[in-house]
Formats: C-alpha cells, structure tokens, sequence
C-alpha cells in the first residue's frame, strides 16, 4: 500500500478538533505527544494516527522493529505519567 510521510509541520496546526470532538481528551493528547522528542512523536503518529503495524512503522522510519517496541513502551510510560 501507499503511504504518506509526515511533514513536520507544528502539532497544533495539524490538531484541530473537528465539531462533536471531546476538546479536553484532545489537549491531553497534544500534551503528550509535545512531551515526547522528535523520534517519539514520528512513532506516536504513525502507530496511533494512522495505524501501521510496528513492522511497518519500522520499515517507514528505517529502524528496527525491537527500537519502535521501545519507543512505544516509553510513549506509554510518559503517557501514564501525564
């Protein structure tokens, strides 16, 4: 299948909450998701936002499988702590 990459534009701009979304579970989200660095994030939005696989997330950020394992089970740490 196709996929896009992500351009890095500002995660507020790319948040918007559409009518009917629960805006303060939005914020949560973009609180964590700004706690988290640069290769966090990238692994957040693919896995959460657009649904890959952890394969595929490797595959797409050049990485092994057992380093996106990793960064998911911080992103959860950091998740939990918020």
């Amino acid at each position: 299948r196709t996929q896009k990459r992500r351009t890095s534009e500002p995660l507020s701009d790319r948040f918007v909450a559409p009518p009917g979304v629960d805006v303060a579970a939005r914020d949560a989200v973009l609180y964590v998701l700004k706690s988290l660095n640069a290769e966090e994030q990238r692994t957040a939005l693919l896995a959460y936002v657009d649904g890959l696989s952890l394969t595929d997330v490797a595959s797409e950020l050049g990485v092994s499988r057992v380093t996106i394992h990793k960064r998911i089970d911080s992103i959860r740490a950091k998740a939990s702590l918020a």
